[in-house]
């Protein structure tokens, strides 16, 4: 009913034939970006993107909330920059849960990405995804579409121009200029093309806004990673962010030319490059790939592992290692570790832990800092950021992907180049801005934009109350009734069947156990004679509680989470 409640104030609300701008994700957060323009009906998806969790009780992610999308007979187009996890890791959610996306267009690495994701998710929506190029074009009912190669941390990252009725919307989704990248360039030409025609919004990425002067160029990063190859006498595993596919390529050539056997560890870090090559972005015969099992048959000096878990997941090979538990890798003192990232923000403490584990093996330890340059970020510096808005020199700017902190550094960085501060909208998600005759303004219109979390394969919209219950769990244990009655003949089939975890002992409290089978038995029984209708699940689940609570309060002074199954004779 609430929900029903908002669509209707929504559609009230929202004007015909005007555009609207609005955020699902990526505002006030590092993660599980998704951008929406929307006129009259149609909606243009700019990514789905997944932010990965930690200590939220077997939750592995989070993705946007998707009820405003399901509540409207909407005409959508899912466009997707690149193919990061926090751009795309949350498209199987979405056609799990929105079945009426007409396309879904990416270019060829990210589309083939999507392509693997969906295929373990046997509920997904069939929808088409199409391959778009740099001087591809789309046009739907109300909006035409054309692209910018932007560089970026994976390879085939784009910008994009949206011609909406009221104006031209763009973004560079995530970029830096390297001007030493060759395949990869940010093509400032297209860009300045673009902006002849008069670009009214621009959706900039602010991750770095608190970041001076220019992003170190790849290539030095590449130069420095040659030289601790080069010299290391023993085993070298190596870690980066498993897409950051053309830095591997590049470490992969190096190890190449040192005669050196590449191992591969962690599933991302597997199916990138086996991604990789079939798109042929990467060059590497299977002969020069060994498996975890061959580890022990190659010269620690001639062996390179390229593996996951440089943020320090738990579950990661480098964690595995650090902790001595990696079933194929035990960590020696001659070997080599080096971890060719930045901490993510939320990720400093897992790194900083990480890398204490590792450096309690004995292992060398090379993570970047001032004296060993070995990462550079993919995103844009503020003096990047000035560029770019120079470039594209729109009328309006709105910050995007970014904690708060650095969507109103971004403001800042603009007003240092004359960008009129007026015209920068700060916003978080789920609040809609309105772009009419190429005029942006703030509006009253606001969305659920409250996260889903991700439990296996489903996206769970009750999230709070799951892990609430899941914190009861892990602290107070749980308590399992199950019954079997006959609602018909308005009496129990069995005694109530009662089993704990976590909490107390059954066997050490036989006698409290048979007083609630008992009394649970007796009060729902009652409760079954006294209404003259069959009784509802609720209604038994409720007295059943109460018991348990009661009994369990009065002798054990714990509250567990209460579990009940009820089982009809006549229906189950």
């Amino acid at each position: 009913m609430e929900n029903n409640a908002l669509n209707k104030q929504l559609d009230s609300q929202v004007q015909k034939d005007t555009t609207y701008l609005y955020a699902m994700g990526g505002l006030g957060e590092i993660g599980k970006n998704m951008y929406c323009i929307q006129y009259n009906n149609e909606i243009i998806i700019i990514d789905t993107g997944i932010k990965f969790t930690s200590g939220h009780l077997g939750m592995s992610g989070m993705v946007p909330n998707f009820n405003h999308l399901k509540k409207g007979n909407y005409k959508m187009t899912l466009i997707v920059t690149h193919g990061h996890e926090d751009h795309i890791g949350g498209i199987p959610y979405l056609l799990n849960e929105i079945k009426n996306i007409d396309k879904i267009y990416a270019s060829i690495l990210p589309a083939e990405m999507i392509k693997k994701k969906l295929s373990e998710f046997k509920n997904a929506a069939k929808t088409d995804i199409l391959t778009y190029e740099d001087d591809s074009v789309i046009e739907t009912e109300n909006f035409k579409i054309d692209f910018f190669r932007v560089c970026h941390s994976i390879p085939d990252s784009y910008g994009i121009s949206i011609n909406t009725p009221d104006g031209i919307i763009a973004s560079a989704g995530d970029f830096r200029f390297d001007f030493s990248e060759e395949v990869d360039r940010t093509d400032i030409h297209k860009i300045a093309e673009i902006s002849k025609r008069g670009v009214s919004v621009f959706l900039g990425e602010s991750t770095n806004s608190d970041q001076a002067s220019f992003s170190e160029s790849e290539a030095s990063i590449i130069h420095n990673l040659q030289k601790i190859l080069k010299e290391a006498k023993g085993r070298i595993l190596l870690s980066t962010f498993a897409s950051n596919l053309g830095r591997i390529e590049k470490i992969i050539d190096i190890a190449l030319s040192l005669n050196k056997k590449i191992c591969l560890i962690g599933r991302s870090m597997e199916n990138n490059i086996k991604t990789s090559k079939k798109v042929g972005l990467l060059n590497i015969s299977d002969l020069d790939l060994i498996t975890s099992k061959d580890l022990d048959d190659v010269p620690d000096n001639e062996l390179l592992v390229l593996l996951t878990g440089s943020q320090g997941e738990e579950r990661a090979a480098l964690s595995q290692i650090g902790n001595g538990t990696h079933p194929k890798i035990i960590a020696k003192q001659n070997d080599v570790i080096i971890l060719s990232s930045n901490p993510i923000p939320g990720n400093y403490l897992s790194v900083e832990l990480l890398v204490n584990k590792l450096s309690k093996t004995g292992a060398k330890i090379i993570k970047h800092d001032w004296k060993n340059r070995i990462h550079a970020s993919g995103h844009a510096t503020a003096q990047e950021q000035q560029l770019m808005l120079k470039l594209i020199d729109p009328t309006y700017l709105v910050p995007i992907h970014g904690e708060i902190k650095m969507l109103k550094s971004m403001k800042e960085n603009a007003a240092k180049i004359n960008f009129n501060p007026e015209n920068v909208f700060v916003i978080k998600n789920g609040e809609f801005l309105k772009l009419k005759n190429k005029t942006l303004s703030n509006t009253n219109i606001k969305i659920n934009a409250n996260p889903m979390f991700i439990d296996g394969r489903k996206a769970i919209e009750d999230s709070e109350l799951v892990l609430e219950e899941r914190k009861i769990i892990s602290s107070k244990g749980i308590f399992n009734v199950i019954l079997v009655v006959d609602k018909k003949a308005k009496k129990f089939v069995s005694q109530p069947s009662i089993s704990t975890r976590g909490c107390f002992y059954v066997k050490d409290s036989i006698g409290m156990i048979s007083k609630i089978a008992f009394t649970i038995k007796d009060e729902v029984e009652k409760e079954m004679q006294l209404i003259n209708s069959e009784i509802s699940n609720e209604k038994i689940e409720d007295v059943t509680k109460n018991i348990s609570k009661y009994f369990i309060w009065k002798n054990k002074r714990v509250n567990p989470l209460i579990v009940v199954t009820i089982f009809d004779k006549n229906k189950d």
